[in-house]
């Protein structure tokens, strides 16, 4: 259980590092391109899909920490009614929903991907920012909650918060 905390801490903290990244090099883009628009009245054709594409990723890649520390949205009104007992078996069932839910999502992920891949889809503006490129922010990030759901869904029956 130790080795399966100290991998996903450290893959947590490269996510957000990404994610950091992608929020930051995607407001640098967008006040680029409006800057540019106003001054020269040209436009960076790509700009707007680059941005598109880290929010994308962004989004998608912050489910696997955020099912980690249980920040994701639920109603907490009738789950803190129930006694501790309870709602161990609850956080078990949702969890393993969760995977399930999670599985689901990187196999059809995966379909989608592999069907922009052989239907050669290419992007509106012709950039490298192919459609199968940002599909596949489903699979990926999905894989990692399943990891990060597993962990949590093990948290309980350590003896730690849930």
């Amino acid at each position: 259980m130790a080795l399966l905390h100290k991998i996903s801490d450290r893959l947590e903290k490269v996510l957000i590092i990404i994610c950091g990244v992608c929020l930051i090099s995607g407001t640098l883009m967008m006040l680029a391109e409006v800057s540019v628009r106003y001054v020269a009245a040209v436009s960076i054709f790509w700009a707007e899909e680059f941005v598109r594409f880290v929010n994308i990723w962004f989004v998608f890649l912050l489910v696997g920490p955020l099912a980690k520390r249980a920040g994701h949205l639920r109603v907490t009104a009738l789950f803190n009614r129930y006694s501790q007992a309870i709602r161990k078996h609850l956080t078990v069932f949702y969890s393993a929903l969760n995977i399930i839910i999670c599985i689901l999502l990187v196999w059809w992920g995966v379909k989608l991907t592999h069907l922009l891949l052989e239907m050669g889809v290419k992007s509106v503006t012709g950039s490298v920012f192919h459609p199968w490129l940002w599909r596949l922010s489903i699979p990926v990030s999905m894989a990692i909650a399943v990891f990060f759901l597993i962990e949590y869904l093990l948290s309980p029956f350590k003896g730690e918060s849930s």
